[in-house]
């Protein structure tokens, strides 16, 4: 039996000494804000990639800063959720269905891709088999890393030829 997607995550926190409950705890508000800024930087960088010029990606941003501080007004006028456990789960949940929203609406299935990023984070592992972290704590790929990118383009390929069939 293969290892679910969430297995896979928890084996690359377990190698790079990333934090893992041993039990449902809330996270702290300094991890929350991490892991969201982890987030951040993944949409900026669909933002960038979507956009046809700089002037487009700066647009682009300006506009989805507006949505969010929209629905920072939309939060600040609700009462805090009294079981915090719950109410980050939820969240978190909620980020995962409108992702996997994103993939139907590419047509593309990330099962396969998954893997890829997978096996290429855990090949960020240096040769003693340790991770390297920079000042800011982010991972410093080795040399021998190689990024998943051409294998990702190639299921996309595969994937399209094999829409309809």
């Amino acid at each position: 039996m293969s290892k679910s997607k969430y297995q896979k995550v928890k084996e690359f926190h377990k190698a790079f000494n990333y934090p893992m409950a041993d039990k449902p705890t809330p996270m702290s508000m300094e991890m929350v804000l991490n892991r969201l800024g982890f987030i951040a930087e993944e949409m900026i960088e669909v933002l960038h990639v979507t956009s046809k010029d700089d002037t487009e990606f700066s647009q682009m941003y300006d506009q989805l800063i507006g949505r969010m501080l929209l629905s920072y007004a939309k939060q600040a006028k609700k009462e805090r959720v009294a079981d915090v456990l719950t109410g980050q789960f939820d969240g978190f949940l909620d980020i995962e269905y409108f992702n996997n929203g994103n993939y139907t609406i590419l047509g593309l299935d990330p099962d396969a891709p998954f893997d890829l990023v997978h096996d290429a984070n855990m090949n960020k592992l240096w040769e003693d088999g340790k991770p390297r972290y920079d000042e800011h704590g982010k991972i410093i790929k080795p040399p021998h890393f190689v990024p998943p990118d051409e294998a990702i383009k190639e299921e996309i390929k595969r994937q399209i030829e094999n829409a309809g069939k």
